[in-house]
């Protein structure tokens, strides 16, 4: 059988989005399924790494497309100089002593802002991928004839080529969701604030949940959520977790104490993610042990929408924080072999676990996870070895306290190999393979 794969991260982009399906599309061959991939040139790779690249599957068998600029993209000029006119306006209202009024307005504009740009967003600014994409394809299945369409999204747009797909061609539809569809905060609160945009997203999901023949949740968090609010979709809905590639080996060295206490954080500090709570429980732990200050590390490698010198600056904590640019995937396994513990930031993402959790954990270190304990990733973490879960500053402390009586008697290293069997990308392939069979027996069965 032969499937269609539909995934805008795919190597040599290094966005940990493209692991999930070109492990998925190398090695289900393995289990009789034929893979061909539709991606986009590596020009639109969010995050290009040329050290990354596809092995095991033909070139022939990727078929990557241009992207067109999408709304947000054409429009952006002009909304930046919205932007300025209105700061322009605040400050001159303001020096006209027209504090109310320019206050009621400063409360509506920047709402009528939001709303013009999640409009122009819509439905994600990959949206420039849809024409070029459908139009690969039709010249595809003049060549090749599928059985299926696997899709994983984000971004969305994936997820609406593949619907219009398997409309068009009358294909199975797997679709994957690595995160949901609109970005949830605690409370359960969406992201997205204006309520026309809003509704095209409900109703651009619920199209997709028909469509679908198979819905694969990564999380069982965000399973229970399509279960609850979508109770009609609850029968096909089914866990794939991230996982971790088979070359990827559990640590099975005995552990030998550095000097320092290193904790290292790898990967985008951005949304909801913040290292305020963590770097404020360090200072507090530190002024409660002032001794250790020598004798502890913190080393932050990738891009972050905020400052993180700054706030460590703010604690009093500067000269022991190291902020690096993004590494590539190949260097960052031995620069994590040099930390003694590792830094997890999950705040405020309910339903979804960072693709790297599963490496941090194959390393056998401690690992200190900023996130709700009733979170997908807390809920994870929750009973492996030496993953600590803290939530606020206190609780940092707390687990600093622990950590470092830990460090000093020699005891940072456990091996977990046995939890992460689950998780092996071959494990977790052969379960999809056997969706995907069902999906299309199913399919076979009750078309006309």
């Amino acid at each position: 059988m032969n499937l269609l794969v539909i995934a805008y991260h795919f190597p040599p982009d290094g966005a940990i989005g493209a692991v999930r399906p070109y492990e998925f599309a190398r090695l289900l061959p393995q289990f009789g399924i034929q893979t061909w991939v539709l991606t986009v040139r590596p020009e639109h790779a969010r995050q290009l790494n040329p050290d990354f690249q596809p092995a095991d599957i033909p070139d022939e068998r990727i078929v990557r497309t241009a992207v067109h600029p999408a709304r947000y993209d054409n429009i952006r000029l002009f909304v930046d100089k919205m932007k300025a006119l209105l700061r322009l306006e605040q400050t001159r209202k303001a020096g006209d002593g027209n504090t109310a009024r320019s206050g009621t307005g400063l409360r509506r504009k920047p709402l009528l802002l939001s709303c013009l740009l999640e409009m122009l967003e819509y439905p994600d600014r990959y949206a420039g991928w849809y024409d070029p994409a459908m139009r690969a394809v039709h010249e595809l299945v003049q060549q090749v004839s599928f059985g299926a369409v696997y899709s994983t999204s984000p971004p969305r747009t994936c997820s609406l080529i593949a619907r219009a797909v398997a409309e068009r061609y009358r294909l199975p539809w797997i679709m994957d969701m690595r995160d949901p569809w609109i970005t949830l905060v605690e409370g359960w609160r969406t992201t997205i604030k204006c309520p026309v945009v809003r509704r095209w997203h409900q109703k651009a999901l619920d199209q997709c949940l028909q469509r679908a023949n198979i819905v694969v949740a990564n999380t069982p968090v965000l399973r229970e959520h399509f279960e609850n609010e979508y109770p009609w979709v609850a029968g096909k809905v089914r866990v794939l977790p991230n996982g971790i590639t088979d070359t990827v080996q559990s640590a099975q060295t005995q552990y030998v104490r550095s000097d320092k206490l290193v904790i290292g954080h790898f990967g985008t500090i951005y949304g909801c993610r913040t290292t305020y709570d963590f770097l404020k429980g360090v200072s507090l732990w530190l002024q409660a042990n002032p001794q250790n200050k020598k004798r502890l590390e913190l080393l932050f490698y990738g891009e972050s929408v905020e400052d993180v010198g700054g706030i460590a600056s703010q604690f009093g904590i500067s000269e022991i924080v190291q902020v690096h640019p993004p590494v590539s995937r190949t260097e960052v396994p031995a620069i994590m072999e040099r930390c003694e513990a590792l830094l997890l930031l999950a705040q405020q993402q309910p339903m979804q676990v960072p693709g790297k959790v599963y490496e941090y954990l194959a390393t056998g270190k401690p690992i200190i996870t900023m996130t709700e304990s009733n979170s997908a990733t807390g809920r994870l973490l929750q009973n492996m070895p030496q993953c600590y879960i803290a939530q606020n500053a206190e609780q940092v402390h707390q687990t600093m306290e622990q950590l470092w009586h830990e460090y000093s008697r020699g005891e940072l290293f456990c091996d977990r190999s046995d939890y992460l069997t689950p998780f092996r990308y071959s494990s977790l392939t052969e379960q999809l393979a056997g969706w995907i069979k069902e999906a299309v027996d199913r399919f076979q069965e009750t078309s006309p």
